[in-house]
């Protein structure tokens, strides 16, 4: 969407807290008599796949989540990195890091933004079909995964349950279950 006049003018922009994984940004806004400050995470693209097995089991990982302190069901993904050649080429290389499998091809679901008044990511989602296993899993130093596979009706029910809460997962199972 076009800025339709609804955007104040950014008088001032700084970072107060540089990470790894996310930048703090505060922006200062005018109005016609005020300042307003927005304080937002800017952080990189990320993907999403939604991995079928040749058998059409997906691919979930049991992953430990340190921000939430539990071991939390979810898809493969992660962030764009500088050396990937696009989202597909992203969600390619996640999908054999964190599981050992090799997509058979690759079907984008689109891509969104997962809560913009807070983040700038936007999120590439993927179905990839016909995966098999081609290499054992190599996870970054910090995550410690157990890759399994379910079938995409047993992950919708446990969205509808609330057993799954991670949103990128709960939304590519929904979304698939809808349309693919």
């Amino acid at each position: 969407m076009e800025n339709d006049g609804m955007q104040f003018d950014c008088v001032q922009q700084s970072i107060p807290y540089a990470g790894d994984a996310f930048d703090v940004r505060r922006d200062v806004y005018r109005t016609d008599d005020t300042d307003f400050s927005v304080e937002y995470l800017d952080t990189a693209d990320a993907v999403t796949v939604l991995a079928f097995t040749t058998d059409g089991e997906v691919l979930v990982l049991e992953e430990w989540r340190y921000s939430v302190g539990r071991t939390d069901c979810g898809l493969p993904g992660g962030q764009l990195e500088p050396g990937d050649d696009g989202p597909a080429d992203a969600a390619r290389r996640e999908l054999r890091e964190e599981t050992g499998y090799e997509a058979g091809s690759l079907e984008s679901l689109g891509a969104f933004e997962p809560l913009n008044s807070l983040l700038t990511t936007r999120i590439y989602y993927f179905a990839a079909h016909d995966c098999q296993q081609t290499d054992e899993p190599d996870p970054d130093v910090d995550e410690q995964i157990r890759v399994d596979t379910r079938s995409l009706a047993a992950l919708r029910d446990a969205v509808c349950d609330g057993a799954i809460t991670d949103t990128r997962t709960a939304f590519a199972v929904l979304y698939a279950s809808s349309f693919l």
